[in-house]
């Protein structure tokens, strides 16, 4: 079990990044990062290109999305206690994934030449888990309650203003983890009152009989003892 991210990579360079190599504790707020370094042509490249060794292309609901290989993860499903079982789906929660919503409008990747810029560029990974308390208040277990995973689009700008077009600019990427605890009002559960273990004939007490005032004194012990046999009898059957 557990959750990985990705790490820092080599001196921070996302070239040499492991996509899940950070392992994720339950209520730690994360954010790992690295940086990439690019000259001119290779940020056009990188911003353009339908098919780049350091791209993945993942098709979704809101239409393809060409992410660094660093950014990418696969999980779909997060436990909702600590002991989820993993052969019982019941006990896992499905990850809200907004780029598979139809009506998620994607930024067009587009190289502006006047500013070297990349607009669009896929640069950040967030994951966001919503927990809270359930369970017994005096011996209460942390329950994911909501989890998503969004990418998000931003620009990359070479700023470097030298002759050299092969100079390179470094442009960093991230991915966040963040918790937010969701504090709910403690509610007290009376449990009902239990049935008998068994149904009686309405006729048990024949021939006695039950006044509005009370069994009269001359039955109350042999109603007691009368009572008391047909109940062990019952019992023992």
């Amino acid at each position: 079990h557990g959750m990985y991210i990705m790490n820092t990579g080599l001196q921070g360079l996302c070239e040499t990044v492991s996509p899940a190599a950070t392992q994720v504790g339950f209520g730690e707020d994360i954010t790992t990062g690295c940086t990439q370094k690019f000259s001119i042509d290779e940020l056009k490249k990188f911003c353009l290109s339908d098919s780049h060794s350091l791209l993945t292309n993942i098709t979704t609901k809101a239409g393809t999305a060409y992410l660094p290989f660093w950014l990418v993860q696969n999980y779909d499903l997060v436990g909702i206690f600590g002991n989820a079982d993993p052969y019982d789906r019941s006990q896992w929660l499905k990850i809200h994934f907004p780029l598979d919503n139809q009506d998620r409008i994607l930024k067009k990747r587009e190289w502006v030449p006047s500013l070297q810029r990349c607009n669009g560029a896929w640069t950040s990974l967030h994951y966001r888990f919503l927990w809270t308390y359930a369970g017994n208040v005096q011996n209460p277990q942390a329950k994911i309650i909501s989890a998503q995973i969004d990418y998000n689009q931003n620009y990359l700008q070479h700023t470097l203003k030298t002759a050299s077009p092969s100079e390179t600019q470094s442009h960093a990427f991230t991915t966040t983890v963040t918790w937010t605890y969701e504090s709910g009002q403690k509610s007290f559960v009376k449990p009902p009152r239990p049935t008998l273990l068994f149904a009686v004939p309405h006729d048990i007490f024949y021939p006695f009989q039950i006044e509005s005032s009370g069994i009269a004194p001359f039955f109350r012990g042999e109603l007691w003892w009368c009572f008391k046999f047909i109940s062990t009898m019952f019992c023992m059957i």
